[in-house]
């Protein structure tokens, strides 16, 4: 690969496991859409196919997949994408390599290891690292932190999705102190909006509507939250609609039952617009035990529902003011998030002024906005480094 003549990035491979449904993959495909907007070439290469977020890629993106039989598990697919990836950025040439998620970013950062020119590199952290691997102790998840110490310092930029995470990176891998920098997650875009105005037909309306939204794990705190119904429902009617589903999803109904309101409780399982469920909650709640940067509550903000979220690390308290624009509660505490649900249930003009406040306080984590953040820095670093080997 040689350097063109071009001060522009027109040619970006994106590389992760796969386009599953979660907040991270959902940023990837926003800021594919948005660079090919911007006409960049760009092309999408995932571990595993079949993923529901490949069918919101732009139509003229082209997806590549290195392992359609699902013959190994995930990690082995990974180990072996190294191979299948480094290849294919020798065909393809291209002047950036941006990937998602750790164990992507570990492996992408492989593939480019002893080429003799290599595109730019940018990896994204999505997730707070200390406490991620705190509470994942797989061999699996210890390899991958091995290998972020060993190889994270040698990308041209690591983003972190919030200050935050980008804190708490450096002081775990005191080596990218030099290539870190903060850009958020594309929160939300067009198709948020767009798909908030459809009805969700089994919602009705004659009682008060909290929604929460999350794959069903230990780190976004849902036990808390059903701790938190329990004491709501002992004061007014409310139902609890959880958009998501995951391995906890049973201990979740028999905390519900044990509680006596799992007939207050609705787990959906995994839908395709959690956006008209969100347009039609009188409240939208974040029971995290710790984020990395939180789409979904950009997304709730954005279509302008009132939210309530733990102040957990990180993310969450870079984008609520609390007050104006939504509401902080200590994380793993259920009577305070019940406490913030009666009151914005009780004081509707106060929960009406931070919906307003924060349909307009988002609108920089707008996926174009954040699109264009990527493009500079993608520009920047071309126009510093080109195609010299950095590695």
């Amino acid at each position: 690969m040689t350097k063109n003549n071009s001060h522009t990035v027109k040619n970006v491979l994106i590389f992760t496991s796969s386009l599953g449904w979660g907040g991270a993959e959902t940023h990837l495909v926003r800021i594919a859409n948005e660079l090919d907007k911007l006409n960049c070439k760009v092309q999408v290469a995932v571990v595993d196919g079949g993923g529901v977020n490949e069918q919101f890629l732009n139509s003229n993106i082209s997806l590549l997949v290195f392992n359609r039989s699902k013959s190994l598990e995930s990690y082995g697919n990974l180990m072996m994408s190294v191979f299948y990836l480094r290849r294919k950025i020798q065909e393809i040439n291209p002047q950036v390599i941006y990937s998602v998620m750790d164990h992507a970013n570990v492996f992408a950062l492989l593939a480019i290891l002893g080429l003799k020119t290599k595109p730019i590199s940018v990896i994204s952290v999505q997730n707070t690292p200390s406490k991620k691997y705190f509470f994942d102790r797989r061999l699996t998840s210890r390899l991958t932190l091995r290998l972020m110490k060993l190889l994270y310092r040698k990308a041209s930029a690591v983003v972190a999705s919030s200050e935050g995470v980008q804190h708490d990176l450096n002081k775990l891998i005191p080596s990218t102190l030099k290539n870190t920098r903060v850009i958020y997650n594309a929160g939300y875009d067009d198709n948020v909006i767009r798909l908030s105005k459809d009805i969700a037909k089994n919602i009705t309306r004659n009682i008060s509507i909290v929604v929460a939204c999350g794959r069903l794990i230990y780190q976004k705190g849902f036990s808390y939250l059903l701790q938190a119904m329990n004491i709501v429902n002992k004061t007014r009617s409310v139902k609890l609609f959880i958009i998501g589903d995951g391995p906890e999803k049973a201990s979740l109904l028999s905390l519900a039952s044990e509680l006596n309101i799992l007939d207050r409780v609705v787990i959906t399982g995994f839908v395709e617009n959690p956006y008209q469920f969100m347009a039609q909650a009188d409240v939208f709640v974040l029971s995290s035990i710790f984020e990395g940067c939180s789409n979904v509550i950009a997304e709730a903000m954005s279509i302008g529902v009132p939210v309530i979220s733990t102040d957990c690390p990180y993310g969450p308290g870079e984008l609520i003011d609390i007050g104006e624009n939504g509401m902080l509660v200590p994380m793993e505490n259920a009577q305070a998030i019940a406490n913030a649900i009666l009151y914005l249930l009780e004081n509707p003009i106060f929960a009406a002024i931070l919906s307003e406040k924060a349909r307009s306080s988002v609108k920089k984590r707008h996926s174009t906005y954040i699109a264009n953040q990527y493009y500079e820095l993608f520009n920047a670093l071309w126009n510093r480094e080109g195609s010299k080997a950095i590695i």
